[in-house]
């Protein structure tokens, strides 16, 4: 059989084979979704009194005050004693009130339950970055009044063709770009579609990245993303790109250039990051790109490759969905080195020698980020592997400190800087704003960790106390352990 047809034919069989593996994977893909109306509570007017309450440039405390909430919005701020009838009142004297938190890197998937897992933690707001269809509905019903974070949604584009293309698109609704005329075909169907930005995937080819940037910078329309493996930091620099979604995709891009690193020569790519990181950081800020964070996710590669069981006893994995869970189990997770291969002492080394360089690399540049002044959106990659919905948050902003933030560069990261990123009027306590708050029983300004410190949140002016929220994850955790 010639050499052609042979290759035809295993992509023939590479694609019935993935199409099997899809219908049987959705045949068993049913859990207990949770009736969310039992949860839903009204925006009546509301006055928090005697709080402690995040100023707006997010640097320090003002004490005694009082936050008059309406129509989901705050509409009045007061200092002192108050005599209120008529109003629901929650008293937070010795508690502080922060904005509620913004998930700028989010994959919701396919389980509506985890839009009550986020308010639960804090989250108010999310940035979803693999928007489909079934996202766009969720976006509205929540804007109708259901429980849930507000939603700002991103459609992921790759660049498959052929055989591939057909089955991504028929079957993992992917939508798929391949020459100029698709990408501005492509930016009109979103727009009209009505997803907020498009996100570049690292297998976008070049052409189709600069036909992408080139149609979404005629459109006004938000592209971010990855640096695709295709192009140059160069051809990143004159695409107009707003941002970066991962600081990874700078080390990487640098990792290139060097050459690529391993066991025998890491120091000096880690030098070579040191010596280019200063520039690439003064470039980001000159052009007004922003980059987004997911270092937590990062940090927990070197465990989850070489002791995920250690990481797996530290998380409560209880409200997750079975379907996601199962893939970050030592059996599938991507990321690990099973058994047999950690009985290699050597291998065992490389891969320690491969991840520890790789965290440190991107803290180097996160470090350079932080001293030029760039844009900073603290996201965590949610639902990516061991990254617990509306928990990773808190663990983002206390890795961001760790590196080399304060807590209220942090906080600001989670909070107004996103929001102003999205031109919404969320993420400070000020008149006018949104009623997305979280009340806390520790200052977050003096620890970061006080984040998860919550008493109540207050999500566009639906009050969830303590007793709420925990009662909601139970019962996502009874609904899960019944499959």
């Amino acid at each position: 059989m010639p050499k052609s047809k042979t290759r035809l034919s295993r992509s023939l069989l590479s694609i019935l084979f993935l199409f099997v593996v899809s219908v049987i994977s959705s045949c068993g893909s049913q859990y207990q979704e949770v009736d969310y109306r039992s949860f839903q509570e009204s925006s009546d007017p509301t006055v928090i009194t005697n709080v402690n309450l995040l100023s707006e440039d997010g640097e320090t405390m003002l004490t005694n005050r009082n936050v008059f909430i309406s129509n989901r919005k705050i509409t009045k701020i007061t200092a002192g004693k108050l005599n209120l009838e008529g109003v629901r009142v929650i008293d937070a004297s010795g508690k502080y009130l922060i904005p509620g938190l913004i998930e700028s890197h989010a994959h919701l998937q396919n389980s509506p339950n985890d839009l009550l897992i986020y308010p639960a933690h804090g989250v108010t707001y999310l940035r979803e970055m693999g928007g489909k269809s079934h996202h766009l509905e969720w976006r509205e019903q929540i804007k109708n009044g259901r429980l849930g974070p507000k939603l700002y949604i991103t459609r992921s584009i790759n660049s498959h063709s052929g055989f591939e293309r057909l089955y991504r698109e028929l079957f993992l609704e992917q939508y798929n770009v391949t020459n100029q005329q698709e990408a501005y075909e492509m930016i009109d169907r979103l727009i009209e579609e009505g997803y907020d930005a498009v996100k570049v995937w690292s297998f976008v080819s070049r052409p189709v990245y600069q036909a992408l940037t080139e149609a979404a910078k005629a459109k006004s329309f938000n592209i971010v993303g990855h640096i695709p493996n295709t192009i140059s930091l160069d051809d990143l620099w004159s695409s107009g790109q707003s941002e970066v979604v991962h600081i990874e995709e700078f080390t990487k891009a640098l990792d290139g250039q060097f050459g690529g690193y391993g066991s025998t020569n890491y120091k000096e790519y880690l030098q070579y990051v040191k010596d280019h990181s200063d520039e690439v950081a003064a470039k980001v800020k000159k052009l007004g790109m922003s980059v987004g964070t997911t270092l937590w996710f990062m940090e927990s590669l070197p465990t989850q490759a070489l002791e995920l069981e250690t990481l797996i006893e530290s998380l409560d994995l209880t409200y997750i969905n079975p379907e996601r869970l199962a893939d970050w189990m030592p059996d599938k997770n991507k990321f690990a080195v099973g058994e047999e291969g950690k009985k290699d002492p050597e291998r065992v080394k490389r891969v320690k020698i491969f991840w520890d360089t790789y965290v440190e690399a991107i803290h180097i540049m996160l470090d350079a980020l932080i001293k030029h002044d760039v844009v900073i959106l603290a996201g965590a990659d949610s639902m990516t592997n061991m990254v617990v919905p509306g928990l990773s948050m808190h663990q983002e902003l206390e890795s961001l400190v760790n590196a080399g933030m304060s807590p209220a560069q942090a906080i600001r990261s989670a909070t107004s800087v996103p929001a102003q990123w999205m031109n919404i009027k969320t993420g400070k306590i000020a008149v006018g704003y949104a009623a997305d708050l979280i009340i806390l029983n520790e200052n977050p300004l003096s620890d970061i960790r006080n984040t998860r410190a919550i008493d109540t949140v207050v999500l566009d002016g639906k009050v969830l106390n303590k007793s709420k929220r925990e009662q909601l994850l139970q019962t996502i955790r009874d609904a899960y352990l019944q499959d």
